[in-house]
């Protein structure tokens, strides 16, 4: 394999590709994942809570006990219930926004015919909504699973590349192993000027206020 190799993949994004992407997109959002844990901790404290509260009422006496006792069990039996039905629904859940989302018009400019390439100075892709290039350094995170190579653009954003693209499945790993070879190899991002030195950080000129330096001089 050639140190400098280059890999173009064309494939046609399907409207269930697209679906398929969304979900692993939202299971793999680190803040998705924080707010599905924090609403089950919050409903089975709250249940707990509740039949702990319920079973040390003191205006409980001895001829109903036993059968106000037996709610704070039902409660508690509620939730592996709850929990069961949280999972399903979470689990669900970016599948139908994203075909609602394609039912309304949004997302649609997605579907087609794409274009995608790695090298070593980053990603290049052509799609229906346009054209990008992208050097690894701006790629946040490379992700491979059973159905994509998801490239990070953002902890909420990135360019999905079907395994049904590839002949087979050394084909695409492959791919997903040179792609992950190049990222590691690129330099850390610095933003400073390569002409004088000057930190670029939240710079929105294209150039160095300092020198002059412009973007497309190199």
């Amino acid at each position: 394999m050639a140190q400098d190799e280059a890999i173009q993949i064309d494939f046609d994004l399907s409207e269930d590709d697209f679906v398929r992407a969304c979900h692993y997109l939202t299971e793999g959002s680190g803040h998705i994942r924080a707010r599905r844990l924090g609403t089950r901790v919050a409903v089975v404290v709250g249940l707990i809570l509740f039949a702990i509260l319920f079973a040390a009422d003191p205006m409980l006496d001895d001829e109903t006990d036993l059968v106000l006792l037996w709610r704070p069990a039902l409660l508690l039996a509620i939730i592996p219930a709850f929990l069961f039905w949280h999972t399903r629904y979470w689990a669900g859940l970016p599948r139908r926004a994203a075909r609602k989302s394609l039912a309304r018009g949004y997302g649609r400019d997605a579907i087609g015919r794409w274009s995608f390439k790695i090298d070593p100075g980053g990603i290049r892709y052509a799609a229906p909504f346009g054209e990008a290039r992208y050097v690894w350094r701006s790629i946040s995170r490379l992700d491979v699973n059973d159905e994509f190579a998801l490239f990070y653009l953002s902890e909420v954003n990135a360019v999905p590349v079907p395994k049904g693209a590839f002949a087979d499945e050394a084909e695409f790993r492959h791919f997903a192993e040179t792609a992950a070879r190049y990222r590691e190899a690129a330099p850390a991002f610095e933003p400073k000027c390569p002409k004088c030195g000057y930190d670029l950080t939240g710079a929105r000129t294209g150039g160095c206020p300092e020198c002059g330096w412009r973007r497309e001089e190199g």
